[in-house]
């Protein structure tokens, strides 16, 4: 249920991104143990999927509480983490609930 739900959101948040690029200068970045406890500790976000993307990892956060809320985070090797993009009010679809193949939404 949970992996539907994380690809479907990436794939929304992906394409949000590409559709709106920030400049660089527009990403919130930083070490990335202090921004995921920022996310842990204001939104009471958890990781709920991760992968890897040009070298760098992707991850995705979610509240199940307080206004479930999501960041997508981008985090490099050399322990510098952007948040790449975020919202609230998301909805974790499980695959049985996604419209089938070929149907638009």
């Amino acid at each position: 249920m949970i992996r539907g739900a994380a690809l479907a959101m990436t794939a929304a948040c992906m394409a949000a991104f590409l559709c709106a690029p920030l400049a660089a200068h527009d990403l919130a970045c930083g070490p990335r143990e202090k921004i995921i406890a920022q996310l842990q500790q204001k939104y009471g976000e958890v990781v709920i999927m991760r992968g890897i993307v040009d070298g760098a990892m992707m991850e995705l956060y979610y509240a199940p509480t307080k206004n479930h809320t999501w960041t997508v985070v981008v985090s490099r090797a050399n322990g510098v983490a952007c948040l790449l993009v975020g919202g609230d009010n998301a909805q974790l679809i499980s695959p049985s609930e996604a419209p089938p193949k070929g149907n638009s939404i």
